[in-house]
C-alpha cells in the first residue's frame, strides 16, 4: 500500500496553513508540488471479475501466437486485422473487471487529495477504495450505458490521443525515421491499445492524475502493471533485431511487437499481485 508521509500543520486556524514536510521523508512534497493521491485500482467483486481477468491474459496471448507467422510473412496486414480484436478483448477487461472513472469525479475531488495530506492517509488507513482510483461502485455503473460509453471513449482516446506519442517514443529509441511508417505507427497502435484504455478508462482525462500516471507517484496495479511492462517488454523485443541471425523474424518490427505483448501479460501479472500498491522510489 502507499507508503506513510509525514506532514503536520502549524496553525489549523489561519486562512492560509503553513505544512512541514520532513526532509528524510523521500515521499513528501511541497504543497505546491503536490500530485493527487491515486489509490492502486482493486478489481470490481464479481465472479466475472476475478475469472475474465485471467482468461483476458491468456486471450490476448494466443492472439498472438495465432498471427505470429502471418506477422512475420506481412506485418501490416496482419498487425492490422489483430487491431480489432485486442480493442475488444481491452474494452471487456474495462468492462467487466475495472471501475470506471464514472464512479467517482476523478476529475474534481479526487484530484484535490495530495498525497500526505490526512485525508489521503485516511483514505489509504481505512481501504475504502472500492474505487481504488474509481470510488464507490453507484448503480449508474452496473447499466449498460455506464460501461459500453467510458470503454468506447477509453478506446477512442487511446487511439487518437496515445498513437502519435507513442509513434514519437518508437523513433526515438531507435525505429526507422524515413521508412516503415505504417508498420511502426501499427506498432504504436498495439500499444496505445495495450497500456492505455484502461488507464483512461478508470481515470479519466484528469490531467492532474495522468501527471501522477507518469511520474511514477502512483501505486502499481494490473492495469499500470501492464503499462509499465508493455514498454520495458517492447524496449527489451528489440535486442534480436540488429544480431547477424538472418531470420525472417528479425526484421521490424517484429520482435518489439512480441516484446511487448510479453512484457504486458507479465508487468499485468505482475502488477496485480506481488507489485501492488507499491510505488516505485527514484533515488
Amino acid at each position: 500500500m502507499p507508503p506513510n508521509t509525514s506532514a503536520s500543520s502549524k496553525s489549523p486556524t489561519t486562512s492560509q496553513t503553513a505544512t512541514e514536510v520532513s526532509p528524510n521523508d523521500p515521499t513528501s512534497t511541497k504543497p505546491s508540488e503536490a500530485l493527487p493521491y491515486l489509490h492502486p485500482t482493486i478489481p470490481l467483486p464479481s465472479t466475472a471479475s476475478h475469472t475474465f481477468t485471467h482468461i483476458h491474459t491468456a486471450l490476448i496471448l494466443a492472439l498472438l501466437y495465432s498471427c505470429f507467422s502471418a506477422t512475420v510473412a506481412d506485418p501490416i496486414s496482419s498487425l492490422t486485422q489483430l487491431l480489432l480484436p485486442v480493442a475488444l478483448l481491452q474494452g471487456l477487461w474495462c468492462g467487466v473487471c475495472l471501475p470506471s472513472c464514472r464512479n467517482g469525479d476523478h476529475g474534481s475531488s479526487g484530484a484535490t487529495e495530495t498525497a500526505g495530506t490526512p485525508a489521503a492517509r485516511k483514505k489509504g488507513a481505512t481501504g475504502k477504495s472500492a474505487g481504488a482510483s474509481g470510488g464507490n461502485v453507484t448503480a449508474s455503473s452496473t447499466t449498460i450505458t455506464g460501461k459500453i460509453v467510458p470503454t468506447l471513449l477509453s478506446l477512442i482516446l487511446s487511439l487518437t490521443l496515445s498513437t502519435p506519442p507513442l509513434y514519437i517514443l518508437a523513433v526515438l529509441h531507435g525505429a526507422p525515421l524515413t521508412t516503415h511508417h505504417a508498420h511502426t505507427g501499427l506498432l504504436a497502435a498495439h500499444l496505445a491499445l495495450l497500456t492505455t484504455p484502461p488507464l483512461f478508462y478508470i481515470h479519466g482525462v484528469s490531467a492532474a492524475r495522468w501527471r501522477a500516471l507518469v511520474s511514477l507517484a502512483a501505486p502499481f496495479d494490473a492495469p499500470r502493471g501492464a503499462a509499465v511492462g508493455a514498454i520495458v517488454g517492447g524496449w527489451v523485443g528489440a535486442v534480436p533485431i540488429p544480431l547477424d541471425w538472418d531470420r525472417e523474424w528479425q526484421k521490424w518490427p517484429v520482435t518489439v511487437l512480441v516484446g511487448v505483448y510479453l512484457g504486458w501479460a507479465v508487468g499485468k501479472v505482475v502488477g496485480g499481485t506481488v507489485a501492488w500498491g507499491r510505488i516505485i522510489k527514484m533515488c
